[in-house]
C-alpha cells in the first residue's frame, strides 16, 4: 500500500510486481490509481527499472493508464484504475538487485507531475516501488 498523491488530484494506492525476474523476461506491475478530482490533462503513467546515477533505465514502460484504454482525461473522482506495465528485461542484465520506480508525466511536454507522501515530497518525482532481483535464466 501507498498514500502517494500527485498534485492532490492522484493518489497511487499500492502496487502488485512479483519480487524476482529472470533476465530476458518480463516483470509485470500493476500500479492502483484512485482520482481525486476531474483530471484535465492528458498524463503518462511509467514504471521504471532504474539505478540512481545511472543515465538510462534498464527497462521502461511508459503509457497512458490501461494502455491507452482508460487515459486520465476520462477519470472522473473516485475512480479506482488498475494500470497493469509490463516491462521487457534485457537478457544481457546481470543478475543482481535493481530497483524499480513509478510516476506520471504529462503528454503535452514532458514534465513529471510532483509527488509527496505525508507531505514529503519524493525526489525527482519518482516514487520507489522497492527493488527487484533480476536472475540468470535457467
Amino acid at each position: 500500500p501507498l498514500t502517494a498523491q500527485f498534485d492532490n488530484a492522484i493518489t497511487l494506492r499500492g502496487y502488485d510486481r512479483d519480487a524476482m525476474v529472470q533476465a530476458g523476461g518480463t516483470l509485470t506491475v500493476t500500479l492502483h490509481w484512485e482520482a481525486h478530482d476531474r483530471i484535465r490533462e492528458q498524463l503518462i503513467a511509467f514504471v521504471h527499472l532504474w539505478q540512481p546515477g545511472e543515465t538510462a533505465a534498464y527497462a521502461q514502460h511508459d503509457s497512458e493508464p490501461r494502455n491507452g484504454w482508460f487515459p486520465t482525461t476520462v477519470w472522473q473522482a473516485g475512480d479506482t484504475i488498475p494500470d497493469i506495465h509490463t516491462l521487457s528485461i534485457p537478457a544481457e542484465l546481470p543478475p543482481g538487485e535493481y530497483s524499480l520506480w513509478a510516476g506520471l508525466y504529462r503528454v503535452s511536454d514532458g514534465t513529471r507531475i510532483p509527488v509527496q507522501e505525508n507531505g514529503t515530497p519524493f525526489p525527482n518525482a519518482l516514487v520507489p516501488l522497492g527493488s527487484i532481483q533480476v536472475v540468470s535464466p535457467e
